[in-house]
């Protein structure tokens, strides 16, 4: 069962959210607090790309898959996932709700995003939170704004605790910019779980005039994992397929 998960990238944990930790203190320098022109922003209104993607866990063989994703900004994000040609699961995400269709054992999802949760993100999220991580830019709808630590090859912006403003979730957050202001990493700890991720940009070129990163990687420490992804196939502003359907003999997945 633990390689099917694998292959699937998804674990899914239908539950509530954890409260808040409220011990974390909170150290800020209004002084050196980013702007928001410091930081890239997404200028367009459709993108897709394909992501050769590998999934390495200690003590097993590296698992290949493909994925498909296509998001027209702010209003919906498709994930197709597949190996060898065999579709494995879609997803559609909007603002209000996720559908999640897993075709190997014959499941699905529809409701809130506070019963869900991403095996690689691992901790709390909405449709703005993944937008912000597969275009490479920080995370909208936060608080208080991040500070410039070091000024240095890279530069290091922090905050002990942001919290967001829609939903019961707060942050520890360390993210760093290449001198051109192009995401290089961000690394998020969920506060009430302590649970991590750490998401690495490279390869940066310019597609229609948008420089964009042709790779990613995902590092889940709580559960010893790497996902390494490729991208193909980049296209801005071109409307992509973002349908999904769910069979009538599909088993609903509900919280406990």
């Amino acid at each position: 069962m633990r390689i099917l998960l694998l292959l699937l990238l998804i674990l899914v944990r239908v539950h509530g959210f954890s409260q808040i930790n409220d011990t974390a203190n909170v150290v800020i320098d209004s002084s050196n607090n980013v702007t928001s022109n410091q930081f890239p922003k997404i200028s367009y209104q459709w993108i897709s790309y394909q992501i050769k993607a590998k999934i390495i866990q200690a003590d097993e063989d590296p698992t290949n898959l493909q994925i498909f994703f296509v998001n027209r900004i702010d209003s919906i994000i498709y994930l197709n996932f597949n190996k060898m040609g065999i579709e494995l699961l879609r997803m559609v995400l909007t603002p209000d709700e996720i559908i999640y269709v897993n075709k190997l054992d014959e499941t699905f999802y529809q409701g809130p995003y506070d019963r869900f949760r991403l095996f690689l993100i691992n901790i709390p999220f909405d449709f703005y939170f993944i937008q912000a991580i597969l275009n490479g830019v920080d995370f909208p709808n936060f608080e208080p704004d991040l500070v410039l630590m070091e000024d240095d090859s890279l530069l290091h912006y922090s905050a002990n605790k942001r919290k967001n403003s829609k939903y019961e979730l707060a942050i520890m957050q360390d993210v760093f910019l290449n001198k051109d202001s192009t995401l290089y990493s961000n690394e998020v700890t969920d506060l009430a779980t302590l649970n991590s991720i750490e998401i690495l940009y490279s390869d940066y070129n310019s597609i229609d005039s948008i420089t964009f990163f042709q790779k990613m990687k995902f590092i889940v420490e709580d559960e010893d994992v790497e996902f390494e992804g490729v991208l193909k196939n980049i296209k801005i502003n071109v409307p992509g397929p973002t349908s999904i359907r769910i069979p009538k003999k599909f088993r609903s997945l509900t919280a406990d």
